[in-house]
């Protein structure tokens, strides 16, 4: 499995000397990237084969899917999430929205020649209309929408200036919500990006395994601010 690190960085203003990194990483494919914000519970995420622990592909938890500021209103994107094909796209109102990417009424691509329609995403081949719900609101005839007509969503939310999306390997709602942190004072979000090839828990179990930064990395400028402090299931 191929995944993308970017690290992400702000510098404090005017004095640039301090900064704090967040670290994400980029899932399979295409554009989905996982964001350190995942989380991953024992119970719910491994299972065991003999002696050996088998992770699933894709941990319980919050994915980043892009910058906030990448997205813009109107915009539709196509992204691979969990190894499924979605789109992403952004309301008139403002509102980001990741939905299955093909229509639930007859198949068609929601990024191939669908448009944003106030707060509503138009589907190119017969032009219904779904608000970020997955509901279909409007039909061109004129008539009731169909009630089996619902395109499966994800539950996004677009902060700290990263757009987040919730995975839940058996389709629960999210149990924790992301923190939303003060940046003022801070310059505007930077960001890069490499590739490696690894499972997403264990990028994130070793951005805060300090004991093998010496050993494996032969770093040891490293001071401990806090205490570590756990909080959720």
């Amino acid at each position: 499995m191929l995944f993308t690190i970017a690290k992400i960085a702000f510098m404090n203003q005017p004095e640039f000397e301090e900064s704090k990194t967040f670290y994400e990483a980029r899932a399979t494919k295409k554009n989905s990237i996982l964001s350190l914000y995942s989380t991953c519970s024992n119970k719910q995420n491994k299972s065991f084969m003999g002696n050996k622990i088998v992770l699933p592909p894709y941990p319980t938890g919050w994915y980043s899917v892009g910058l906030s500021r990448e997205l813009k209103g109107g915009q539709i994107r196509t992204i691979c999430f969990m190894g499924e094909d979605v789109v992403l796209f952004r309301t008139a109102s403002g509102k980001a929205c990741v939905m299955d990417a093909y229509c639930p009424h007859l198949g068609g691509h929601f990024r191939y020649g669908g448009t944003v329609v106030k707060d509503t995403i138009r589907c190119p081949f017969h032009g219904f209309c779904f608000d970020t719900s997955g509901e279909c609101v409007s039909t061109p005839y004129g008539t009731k929408p169909p009630p089996t007509a619902i395109a499966k969503t994800s539950t996004v939310r677009d902060i700290n200036g990263f757009l987040l999306v919730n995975h839940d390997a058996e389709n629960r709602k999210p149990d924790w919500e992301i923190p939303e942190k003060d940046y003022t004072g801070w310059t505007q979000l930077l960001s890069a990006s490499f590739d490696i090839k690894s499972h997403p828990q264990e990028t994130s179990e070793n951005s805060v395994d300090f004991g093998h930064f010496s050993v494996v990395h032969g770093y040891s400028d490293l001071d401990t601010i806090k205490p570590l402090r756990t909080e959720g299931p």
